[in-house]
């Protein structure tokens, strides 16, 4: 179809049609014309910038046109890193730095929010505008001062972006009661115009919760956010403590109980999250997480990580595991928390296990739970292995990794704070000659050197071998004085031979595209977020 044959306003509505970006900038390529009308479309469709461009939403309000270009949306905080990397047209730049200048230093939670009020009223009535928004992402800061502006948005875009299908936010624990509540002065109950979940028919859900009310009002919202978004394909929790009031936990325990989502595909659980109420007992949790897997026949990446310590243990044999029937396939589990690890249920194993990461908090220096590990493993000996991450007083699996995972490609122990035992990576003859016998193996992590890299003859002839008997890429190393992440690299020549190694500090780039994401499924909505590394899991 010839360019100047079709009318400009009909161009200009055919080019308003388009999705997909990549599909917009390819329109730019086709003649002059196309990349006026497409590339002016195309810096709408995407925008993360603080809520602080006031001169940008005055603009999306008067001009819903481009405001209903608006696809996805990424709200960042104003002391975030994430703002050198700000998606916004050029006019808008630097409009935010002189603005946020007015917030250096308030201390005053009352003045905080009543100049963050000033900027949220300049931002919903573009948000009102933007009809076609398809992701919204915001995560305020987590002053109680401007916690109540997070229901103020999700009821505009309740009322006016029908077309939502993700989402990543805070959101606070809904008030039923105002005469009760425990909040004080910055209860949200008077501004709120709903008072359930806002989140209606969405395909990917991520919310960060934080409870002060003290009143049971998450037992209706999850209630409603099951029944309100029956194709949900993706769901994060996390709670995070309150400042104010340890009394707001919530009991998550509904959605293991209730929860039946068909298409549910990602299921992530962390913080102070209460999977089981405190009555039940072993039996009765082994049926009701057993049931939930049943009831979410698509469930392939599954992250359970509760901070709340559990003390009945579940020690169900592995025997009686193969002939539940239903079982989800699987690919990726992440449990840490209140399934320790003499504790996991062997339910959740499945054969076709690819990433596997066992947390062991409570208590750190355990035997059983060597056993334990060396249980689920043997269970896992016949599947397709890629990813291991365990803690670091299993450092005795080393030695029988590569016949029970003869597939691994990612091995690492897990760093944490409490944990006094630390792996060298100047690791004994056995247990490094174990390691070279991974021939896939291309990732190793949470090791920590003990000695100078560049002079130590044992390091130097140890890592040669590694890299000549395997396919080793990257060692996540720490260093014993700044206890910080270093990346050592591999260098390779032409034909793939060992020829040396170079070191370099952690980055962000190098988390998400060398590395990858580790257990697929997992990690936060956003990729320049996941900084998804072992040490930092």
């Amino acid at each position: 179809m010839h360019n100047g044959k079709i009318p400009a306003e009909l161009f200009e509505y055919i080019v308003q049609l388009v999705d997909d970006l990549d599909d917009l900038l390819a329109l730019s390529l086709v003649s002059k014309r196309h990349a006026e009308v497409a590339l002016r479309y195309s810096h709408y469709r995407h925008i993360r910038c603080d809520i602080a461009r006031v001169k940008l939403w005055e603009e999306l309000s008067k001009t819903p046109t481009f405001a209903r270009q608006v696809h996805r949306l990424e709200l960042v905080a104003e002391n975030s890193a994430i703002i050198s990397s700000v998606l916004v047209p050029q006019p808008f730049r630097e409009e935010s730095t002189p603005i946020f200048a007015q917030f250096q230093g308030e201390t005053d939670p009352h003045r905080y929010k009543e100049k963050y009020q000033k900027l949220i009223d300049s931002f919903l009535p573009a948000l009102k505008e933007m009809s076609n928004l398809r992701s919204l992402y915001w995560i305020p800061r987590a002053e109680v001062a401007n916690m109540h502006f997070v229901g103020l948005v999700y009821d505009t875009v309740a009322e006016c972006c029908p077309n939502l299908r993700q989402t990543h936010s805070l959101f606070e624990e809904p008030c039923q009661s105002s005469t009760t509540c425990r909040a004080g002065l910055q209860c949200d109950y008077q501004i709120r115009k709903r008072l359930d979940c806002p989140f209606m028919n969405l395909s990917s859900i991520s919310l960060i919760l934080q409870g002060r009310h003290g009143n049971n009002g998450w037992s209706s919202f999850f209630s409603v956010l099951t029944l309100n978004n029956p194709s949900l394909q993706s769901l994060h929790l996390e709670c995070i403590s309150s400042r104010h009031s340890m009394t707001g936990t919530p009991d998550v325990s509904v959605i293991l109980s209730y929860s039946h989502w068909l298409q549910l595909v990602r299921l992530s659980i962390k913080g102070h999250i209460r999977l089981y109420p405190d009555n039940m007992d072993i039996g009765q949790r082994q049926r009701l997480l057993g049931e939930f897997l049943v009831r979410h026949p698509k469930l392939q990446y599954l992250r359970l990580r509760s901070d709340v310590r559990s003390y009945i243990q579940s020690q169900e044999h592995p025997d009686g595991i193969a002939n539940l029937p239903g079982l989800p396939r699987l690919l990726s589990l992440d449990v840490h928390g209140d399934f320790r690890l003499e504790g996991i249920p062997l339910c959740m194993m499945s054969r076709s296990l690819e990433y596997l990461m066992l947390g062991a908090e409570y208590p750190p220096n355990d035997s059983f739970a060597q056993q334990r590990i060396l249980v689920i493993l043997k269970y896992t000996a016949f599947s397709s292995l890629r990813t291991l991450v365990v803690p670091p007083e299993s450092l005795t699996l080393l030695e029988g990794l590569p016949v029970v995972c003869p597939l691994l490609e990612r091995f690492s122990f897990i760093y944490s704070q409490t944990h006094f035992l630390r792996i060298p990576l100047n690791l004994a003859k056995s247990r490094s000659t174990a390691l070279s016998k991974l021939k896939k193996l291309t990732h190793l992590g949470g090791f920590f050197v003990y000695i100078n890299l560049q002079c130590h003859p044992t390091f130097a002839k140890l890592l040669q071998k590694l890299a000549t008997s395997t396919e080793l890429k990257f060692i996540e190393i720490f260093d014993k004085m700044k206890n910080c992440a270093q990346w050592m690299e591999i260098e390779r020549d032409e034909e793939g031979h060992y020829s040396g190694w170079s070191c370099t500090n952690a980055r962000i780039d190098l988390y998400y595209e060398t590395w990858g994401n580790i257990l697929p499924g997992t990690g936060v909505m956003l990729p320049h977020r996941n900084q998804l590394c072992f040490a930092r899991m």
